[in-house]
């Protein structure tokens, strides 16, 4: 996905600069498929989207796109890639978009029949292939790929439970009561928890997953394991072309790595100590990084308290800022409408939001937290969603 944000970006900022963008973008990818929207996976996979939707990538003269191709190394010194085909192409500028791989929480993953993670388009069509003679699903994670994971299954009729260290799903997104609301209505769609409790071990029958022993010590029957327990950078490439990793691959402010012509953007860098998992900010790496590409001037990709807006079994989710539970809160909620609101305030001013069920006037309450905004005059009336910025600029 990154890297068709930056080809968006170098066409769009190009157009609006008035500038004859003539170099050639080559794109290689080891996958078999160009750049796809990883985000509409689970509605594939719970058929309530098509394959075609997840294109992203638009053709043009300008791209030269590598399908199933694979690097194996970067030549740095000569500015070259080379192709696991034995293939050399040389670059004027390389900007490595690697993404990152399903942290597996177990050993030796790939000698057991039915355990799968859920991040690539091959991810999906196993998931399909194998829902078809599944009967119970087991998901390890209750972050966002383990919810889309278990309600895309469970949409195609296979039992499932979620097994979660946390107490509450979504723990990073969520405080415990919008959990709760969460947590019911995928209930109300089949899907089963247990909470409080990870994944011990894996049980095998003849070389094929039969279910789960968890930390508390119970046992969960399933021919279907499914890990989404987190991901992590994919950084092989850039650590043998010796550029300076930590977690990710390390970049400055205009994605610059430690390497003369090399960038690098998405889920595989590393910004002071953030990495990184959702759009927001690599759409916004993508275009500061197409605009310096482009030679044009732009402000360098500073970290913020970027907004989670997900929609997740029909249902709107949406957190930013500080969610933290020492703050004073107001909080509105109607479990018949599965609305929940919940603000935290610290001084007078808006530091975090928890949105469930309708996310109205999202992008203000955004705004009032990185601004710091004075909310004396209007606190009680945010919590309804009743205010538009042309009112608070009027108060």
């Amino acid at each position: 996905m990154a890297a068709a944000y930056l080809v968006a970006s170098l066409r769009a900022n190009s157009t609006t600069a008035g500038i004859a963008f003539d170099r050639k973008i080559i794109l290689i990818g080891e996958e078999p498929f160009a750049c796809y929207n990883r985000i509409l996976l689970s509605s594939v996979l719970a058929q309530r989207a098509e394959l075609g939707d997840l294109e992203m990538i638009e053709e043009g003269a300008d791209l030269d796109v590598r399908t199933g191709s694979r690097v194996a190394q970067i030549d740095a010194s000569d500015c070259q890639v080379c192709l696991e085909s034995g293939e050399r192409i040389a670059y004027g500028d390389l900007v490595l978009a690697t993404g990152s791989s399903v942290a597996m929480p177990i050993q030796d993953a790939d000698s057991v029949k039915g355990v799968l993670g859920f991040r690539t388009l091959e991810d999906l069509r196993e998931l399909q292939i194998r829902a078809r003679t599944s009967e119970r699903a087991i998901v390890v994670g209750a972050g966002l790929l383990g919810l889309e994971a278990a309600w895309g299954l469970v949409g195609l009729g296979v039992e499932v439970t979620v097994v979660h260290r946390q107490q509450h799903i979504l723990n990073r997104q969520l405080d415990a009561d919008a959990a709760a609301v969460l947590q019911t209505r995928f209930e109300k769609e089949g899907v089963q928890f247990q909470l409080g409790s990870g994944l011990d071990e894996v049980l095998v029958n003849e070389g094929h997953v039969a279910g789960i022993a968890t930390r508390d010590g119970s046992q969960i029957d399933g021919d279907l394991l499914v890990i989404a327990t987190g991901i992590r950078p994919n950084v092989g490439l850039a650590v043998e072309a010796g550029l300076e990793v930590d977690r990710g691959i390390l970049v400055n402010g205009w994605l610059a790595t430690s390497r003369p012509h090399i960038y690098a953007l998405g889920e595989c860098i590393q910004a002071g100590a953030d990495t990184f998992g959702h759009v927001a900010p690599i759409r916004e790496q993508a275009d500061i990084l197409g605009r310096r590409l482009l030679d044009i001037d732009t402000n360098p990709f500073l970290v913020s308290a970027y907004p989670t807006q997900l929609k997740i079994s029909g249902l709107d989710v949406f957190s930013a800022g500080d969610l933290d539970e020492c703050a004073e809160t107001i909080t509105l909620a109607s479990s018949s409408q599965q609305i929940y609101r919940r603000l935290f305030i610290r001084e007078n001013q808006l530091v975090g939001a928890i949105l469930l069920g309708s996310r109205r006037n999202a992008n203000m309450l955004v705004d009032l937290i990185r601004e710091g905004v004075d909310i004396r005059r209007f606190r009680n009336q945010l919590a309804f969603g009743a205010l538009t910025p042309g009112i608070i600029a009027g108060l």
